[in-house]
């Protein structure tokens, strides 16, 4: 039987820069929380991403990212309730 062959490549910070989002984060919530909200988010998603791997649990890609924005948009004090955490995810 011939072995699959299959291709990887690291998306996140090779291909895409994932703390860009801090331009229109900026916009929403004021630039110095913008940036902080963009550097925690994509730490809370690879920390989530991680932990989940660890419990042997599968979430998709968007579950994973809309917690760690809540968490992080909580964390800095960026947003105050979780239907503007909702409607900033959506215009991102």
């Amino acid at each position: 039987m011939d072995k699959p062959e299959v291709l990887l490549f690291d998306l996140y910070g090779t291909l895409v820069d994932p703390l860009s989002v801090d331009t229109e984060l900026g916009r929403l919530f004021g630039a110095s929380a913008g940036r902080d909200l963009a550097r925690l988010w994509r730490a809370k998603q690879v920390d989530y991403s991680f932990r989940l791997t660890l419990m042997g649990q599968y979430r998709d890609f968007r579950w994973v990212t809309a917690r760690a924005f809540d968490d992080a948009g909580l964390s800095v004090g960026a947003v105050d309730t979780p239907h503007r955490v909702h409607n900033a995810d959506r215009s991102l």
